[in-house]
């Protein structure tokens, strides 16, 4: 369905503003790499350089756990770019690209066209830890957008009929961003076979019935998906095949090139006692109620249950399988313990399934309280409260993670400043990483050579010292 006239306008006008918010919020936070970015860049370094995927030449530890990035980041440095600019330029690409999928993400679960679907959109140009992390470096904004991909090709390939092979292309793409990629690819496949585990069974249920039985609405729209169970095989291995034969490719070959199952981040995180596991937990514990209690985490909490009260989407719906998603980041953020990084960089690839719950409520809420009323007054009062309420919201998404960063997490006020980000407490985080910079260039220039540099961070310093570290 293609949108036409007001609607198109209403819609355009839309993506208008989500873009300048994102260029304001963007150009508040651009010029900052996280000093984790740097340990990529290093890896990346010594690859260019012929020496192999390593952090100090000759010692294969695996300390890095993005392994395509790091590679795209060793072709940028082999073509004598720079790879902070780099990194912060396709940050930057992926996040857009995922603003813009989201579109058409939007648009799939929910049925709808217009400007209903650019709702996420705006609440995505709002979101600290979206903005951020696209553009500090590290692998966020490629990660989100192959992940958020996958999942719409899931979608569009249980609704369309179109091959499962390309949402399991994007999965493994996101995997060999980031080892929580698995997880995606893992949670769609177990649906895809519930799915048509609870298609068969309607099928023979219905087969038993008298040819006078009626089959209810829900049953109706699942034995619709039953014309392919026949093709189960084949889309099944469209969906496995192309994940499973790549993954596994990588995974033998990093395996005998660093000799551990897992990455040396990991066994940092897990090694330990009973007592230290749950520890962890509770540490992830807190740094949920974090985010939803200091972001716009509780808006998202509140939305989503709003939703599923008030219209309880049907098991098998893609909103249902969205669901899934505000349960999963939850219990892998407990189970690693959180992250010490600002933004609640965990979070972020989640943020885009998020965002579309948070809109269909709020459509709901729009539907029932303005459209059903018959008093031409009291829908347009209604209107206007709405989009006051939006536009809060969006104010709370985008305010309250800018206070917990750049305003140190004291109550204050907002003012331009802290929007734009020039206050005493960012500045000093970017001064701290000028200041390691500096150190690691000095050490380059006088350290006599063979000198063993020892640090508590790892990736600034070290990669512009060139020292063994």
């Amino acid at each position: 369905m293609t949108v036409r006239g007001p609607e198109k306008v209403k819609m355009l006008t839309l993506v208008v503003i989500s873009l300048a918010i994102y260029a304001f919020h963007s150009s508040s936070l651009i010029d900052y790499a996280y000093d984790d970015a740097f340990i990529s860049f290093r890896y990346a370094e010594n690859l260019a350089n012929g020496h192999g995927l390593v952090y100090n030449i000759g010692e294969r530890v695996e300390g890095y756990t993005n392994f395509l990035w790091t590679v795209i980041m060793a072709g940028a440095i082999r073509l004598g770019a720079d790879p902070v600019i780099i990194a912060k330029v396709l940050g930057v690409a992926f996040a857009l690209a995922t603003m813009f999928l989201m579109i058409a993400f939007s648009a799939l679960v929910t049925g709808r066209r217009g400007w209903p679907t650019v709702v996420p959109m705006l609440f995505l140009a709002c979101s600290g830890p979206f903005v951020a992390w696209a553009q500090w470096g590290l692998e966020g904004g490629m990660f989100t957008f192959f992940t958020t991909l996958g999942l719409f090709l899931f979608l569009k390939a249980l609704k369309d009929g179109i091959s499962f092979a390309y949402s399991s292309l994007a999965f493994v793409v996101a995997a060999l961003t980031r080892p929580e990629g698995v997880i995606f690819f893992g949670v769609s496949l177990l649906y895809y076979l519930l799915l048509v585990r609870r298609a068969r069974r309607l099928k023979v249920d219905n087969n038993e019935q008298e040819p006078t039985t009626q089959a209810s609405p829900e049953q109706i729209a699942d034995l619709a998906h039953d014309v392919r169970l026949k093709l189960f095989p084949i889309r099944l291995a469209q969906l496995a095949t192309p994940f499973v034969l790549i993954y596994a490719v990588y995974y033998g070959w990093r395996f005998s090139y660093y000799g551990y199952p897992f990455p040396n981040t990991y066994y940092v995180r897990m090694a330990g006692s009973l007592g230290a596991y749950l520890e962890q937990w509770v540490r992830g514990l807190k740094y949920i109620s974090d985010f939803l209690w200091s972001g716009s985490g509780v808006v998202i909490l509140i939305l989503v249950a709003l939703l599923w009260i008030t219209f309880r989407p049907a098991r098998r719906s893609p909103l249902s399988f969205l669901s899934i998603f505000c349960v999963v980041p939850i219990v892998y953020s407990m189970h690693v313990g959180g992250d010490s990084k600002h933004f609640f960089r965990l979070l972020m690839p989640y943020l885009p399934l998020f965002y579309i719950l948070v809109a269909e409520s709020l459509w709901g809420v729009f539907r029932l309280a303005v459209e059903t009323k018959s008093d031409p007054r009291v829908r347009s009062a209604g209107r206007i409260l709405f989009v006051g309420f939006v536009a809060g919201l969006l104010f709370y998404t985008y305010y309250f993670p800018t206070l917990l960063f750049f305003g140190g997490g004291k109550p204050t006020l907002p003012t331009w400043s802290l929007l734009r980000g020039k206050t005493p407490a960012y500045e000093a985080v970017k001064g701290y990483e000028r200041q390691k910079r500096l150190v690691g260039e000095w050490l380059r220039k006088h350290a006599p050579k063979g000198t063993t540099i020892a640090t508590t961070v790892a990736g600034v310093t070290p990669y512009y010292s060139k020292l063994y570290t």
